[in-house]
């Protein structure tokens, strides 16, 4: 589900903007520093620019404008920021996310309980009654 800030940032589209593409099949690799191969998330994302609309959706090619239009597809103004088109912005909350994610969860594995309760409280988080308290 689109968060707030991600509905109005689908609201501000425009024509000549991009839309990008996730394409989990896409694969490309690098190799590291260690000399092993890892998938470059980043590549999953293929750009696509906004040449119209048509009813409730944007028409979108996958060559930027000026060029021969290549690719022309239809994508609903609801479904951006779910499933497979995201934004600039999207696409760089979901990189991040999918680069910290595991470290910050290993973080929170290891944490104080102090620590726990106030990370609980920054998520809503409201524990049930433990007998004792009931």
């Amino acid at each position: 589900m689109a968060t707030e800030h991600e509905a109005r940032e689908t609201q501000t589209l425009k024509i000549g903007d991009r839309l990008f593409e996730f394409n989990e099949n896409r694969r490309v690799y690098e190799r590291d520093a260690s000399g092993h191969n890892r998938i470059v998330y980043r590549k999953h994302f293929l750009p696509h620019w906004i040449v119209g609309t048509e009813g409730r959706s944007w028409v979108v090619c996958s060559t930027p404008p000026g060029e021969r239009e290549w690719g022309r597809q239809k994508v609903g103004f609801a479904s951006v920021g779910r499933g497979k088109w995201h934004t600039e912005q999207q696409v760089e909350d979901r990189i991040w996310a999918r680069e910290h994610r595991y470290t910050i969860s290993r973080m929170v594995d290891a944490a104080d309980v102090p620590l726990l309760r106030r990370i609980a409280e920054m998520v809503g988080y409201e524990a049930p009654l433990t007998q004792q308290e009931t």
